[in-house]
C-alpha cells in the first residue's frame, strides 16, 4: 500500500466486519483523488486474497501513544 502514489502512511489490523474478522487499512494520503478503489485495485493485483484489506479508511493522522507510536487499540 505504501508504494502507492499518494499514500504516506498505512497501517493495516485486523477488525471485524459484519462479525467476521477482516483486514482494515487505515491511510494518510496527500492526494485528494486517490480513493478506495485505487488501493484495493492495487492490492488485488499484488497481494494474496488473505493479504488484502476489506475496508480501507482515510484519515487525517494516526492516534498515537505516549512514546509517539501508533495506538493500534485507538483506530476504530
Amino acid at each position: 500500500i505504501l508504494s502507492i502514489p499518494g499514500v504516506i502512511s498505512c497501517v493495516v489490523k485486523e477488525g471485524t466486519i459484519k462479525g467476521y474478522p477482516a483486514l482494515i487499512a487505515y491511510i494518510i494520503k496527500d492526494n485528494e483523488a486517490l480513493c478506495e478503489e485505487d488501493i484495493m485495485t492495487t492490492c488485488a493485483e499484488n497481494l494474496i486474497k488473505w493479504s488484502c484489506p476489506k475496508v480501507v479508511k482515510f484519515i487525517d493522522s494516526f492516534p498515537l501513544t505516549a512514546t509517539n507510536k501508533v495506538d493500534i487499540d485507538k483506530l476504530n
